[in-house]
């Protein structure tokens, strides 16, 4: 009643005198002019249908003087007894005719004498002995307040981690949970997401902390005390989260204690201070309350006080966001000039890509190529002030910069990069021209010590970290520390400003991005990130193919039909390709100009098609002459294999 009764300009009698716990009811005119015209004794039928609000919860305090307090919360919901006409507007019609309660049974001071004085939204119960009451913030309203007050705490949260340069709160708990989920439920992300796997992370944990915000939001209408406890304890889960993740500091939890006091205080602001306790002191009647008054909350005051609090979020995060990492990184990349390499590709042979419409292009272009990994936030980091290092067993550690790397003889190399999780047929897998610096010769350059170093041991900037065995780096390979992909400087997506491209590993023991440093170890003394998360320590790619086309828009027809593909065993090469039809005997398929040694190989394969269901599939031989396996294995623990099989109707 007193929440959305707009009563800036009433001051009426309750009655004469007022029992505390006894009902009293005003009249419907009394609402409808804004003055009273008569009071109703406590016993007394009302003329019109009552609205029967009621007094849901009581917290009742009698000090020892006899005085009453009580604060009433009027619940809203019980409002059965509004005719027809007048629910459309719900509460607020039910002030029309109310029943009032208001009360401490226990109370052994007998009858109180005063007035209900409503000014501006504050109501006080004025009197020789005073009966205090205050209406809650409504519950949709509170829920709204609480996701209000989350927002801002997040917001605040990612402007100081800008600040003092640290995670933002969102990020470290994301990156915990990508850090401590199973093996099983990671795999099924990236089969069911693909690489929209960090997305949907984020999104399930901004709706989580959403559902959450609400749920506080109505118990701080109820409990304040509670809801910012319950804020206390998440923002505590968060700290635990922050300081195990991958790059422990003690920086990281400030972003969090802040992100979790801002909630608070916002959820004070929007909902606390409107519902707290309160007690005043007697006065005369016709005077305006002298102790403290229940503070009733109206639309418009929320409205106001939830725009600043949204305008706080929204701010506090963008200026936050562009804070984080370095606010100069993407315009220092933007002036950067394509790397020239002194030893040269030339123009890739259009012979490599197939001749079938459809096929997919042999150098896979920047924009579509695959991105896995475990970085819930892309790094932007400012090429000007990286630096990588080469440590661990060697005579000579060095300290490369950006500038460094440029000065350094560049090459260039075609190498086909491969998820260790790609489906048997996945597109977890691409092909691209790099440009960087030969890691043999920075590793001779820096002398490794001794035999017995048999891991390089490879950490990102974000804290990820891999190994593989330091003679693949030695063995004659193009192992670069690259720094261009397909003729650019590299993505921030794909690891810029340098990453490691291995050929004839996996992506998950080799091409670290947004490098740290390599150290010569090993496998005894350390284990790469995925290592002990079950999967396998060393991760050769495995002989593969797959089937990309099936005649014209992979619709195909009674008669001619092309089927074109790829197949790839980095680092051997492919040597056939075979192709079977139902139980027909296998045919082998023409190849297109071999690209690399490192690189995928295009395939196709003319099929005179007849009417019905057809079972095509694929199998590759490589150079050595070792044929694709046809034997299923899951991704799990060093790759899939089995040949990709397609079923189709002509």
């Amino acid at each position: 009643f007193l929440l959305h009764f707009p009563a800036s300009h009433l001051d009426w009698p309750l009655a004469s005198t007022l029992p505390c716990g006894a009902p009293t009811f005003l009249s419907p005119d009394a609402r409808r002019t804004g003055h009273p015209n008569r009071d109703y004794p406590a016993d007394s039928p009302s003329p019109d249908s009552l609205a029967d609000v009621t007094n849901s919860q009581t917290r009742n305090e009698c000090p020892a003087d006899g005085r009453c307090h009580a604060q009433i919360d009027v619940d809203h919901a019980h409002l059965h007894r509004i005719p027809a006409r007048n629910r459309r507007n719900g509460s607020r019609r039910a002030s029309e005719s109310g029943d009032l309660r208001a009360g401490n049974p226990s109370h052994p001071g007998g009858p109180v004498e005063g007035k209900l004085r409503v000014v501006d939204g504050l109501a006080t119960h004025s009197g020789q002995d005073r009966c205090v009451t205050s209406a809650p913030i409504s519950a949709p309203r509170a829920a709204l307040g609480g996701l209000l007050a989350a927002a801002c705490g997040l917001g605040i949260g990612e402007f100081v981690a800008g600040v003092i340069g640290s995670g933002a709160p969102i990020r470290r708990v994301g990156d915990r949970v990508i850090d401590g989920a199973p093996r099983w439920l990671k795999t099924f992300a990236i089969e069911r997401f693909g690489t929209n796997d960090k997305a949907v992370l984020l999104g399930s944990i901004i709706v989580i902390l959403a559902i959450g915000a609400l749920l506080v939001g109505r118990l701080a209408a109820r409990r304040f005390v509670a809801a910012a406890i319950a804020v206390s304890v998440v923002s505590a889960i968060g700290i635990a989260f922050a300081l195990s993740g991958r790059l422990p500091e003690n920086l990281d939890i400030w972003p969090i204690v802040t992100a979790g006091a801002t909630t608070i205080g916002a959820l004070w602001l929007l909902i606390g201070q409107h519902t707290r306790k309160t007690s005043t002191s007697a006065g005369p009647i016709d005077a305006l309350p002298t102790g403290r008054a229940v503070s009733i909350v109206d639309r418009r005051q929320f409205a106001t006080m939830g725009a600043a609090t949204a305008g706080v979020a929204v701010l506090a995060t963008a200026i936050g966001r562009r804070l984080q990492g370095d606010p100069e990184a993407v315009a220092v990349r933007a002036t950067l000039t394509t790397p020239k390499a002194t030893e040269t590709l030339g123009a890739v042979n259009p012979k490599a890509t197939a001749d079938v419409v459809g096929m997919t292009p042999w150098q896979t272009p920047t924009s579509n190529f695959y991105r896995i990994d475990t970085a819930l936030v892309v790094p932007r980091i400012n090429a000007e002030k990286w630096s990588m290092t080469i440590k661990g067993r060697v005579k000579n550690p060095l300290t490369l910069t950006y500038d460094d790397l440029l000065k350094r003889p560049l090459v260039e190399h075609d190498c086909t990069l491969m998820c260790v999780s790609n489906e048997i047929g996945g597109e977890l897998i691409g092909n691209a021209r790099w440009t960087g610096v030969r890691l043999a010769d920075v590793l001779r350059e820096a002398e490794v010590e001794t035999i017995a170093a048999d891991q390089l041991f490879v950490t990102s900037t974000d804290g990820f970290t891999a190994g593989f065995p330091t003679k693949l780096a030695m063995d004659g390979r193009e192992a670069l520390i690259a720094i261009a992909m397909n003729g650019e400087p590299l993505p921030f997506k794909h690891g810029f400003p340098a990453r490691l491209v291995v050929p004839g590993i996996y992506g998950y023991v080799s091409a670290v991005k947004w490098l740290s440093s390599i150290e010569v170890t090993s496998f005894d003394e350390k284990q790469g990130y995925w290592i002990p998360r079950g999967w396998s320590a060393l991760g050769p790619i495995k002989t593969g193919s797959r089937i990309d086309v099936i005649g014209l828009n992979n619709q195909p027809v009674e008669g001619k039909n092309a089927i074109a593909g790829v197949a790839w065993d980095q680092h051997t090469g492919i040597a056939k390709v075979e192709v079977q039809i139902d139980d027909e005997p296998w045919r082998e398929a023409t190849l297109a100009a071999d690209g690399g040694i490192d690189t995928w190989r295009q395939w196709k394969l003319e099929w005179n098609a007849e009417r019905g269901s057809h079972i095509i599939r694929v199998r590759a031989t490589n150079a050595k002459g070792q044929t694709q396996t046809e034997e299923r294995a899951d991704v799990a623990p060093d790759g899939a294999t089995g040949w990709h099989t397609v079923n189709v109707n002509v």
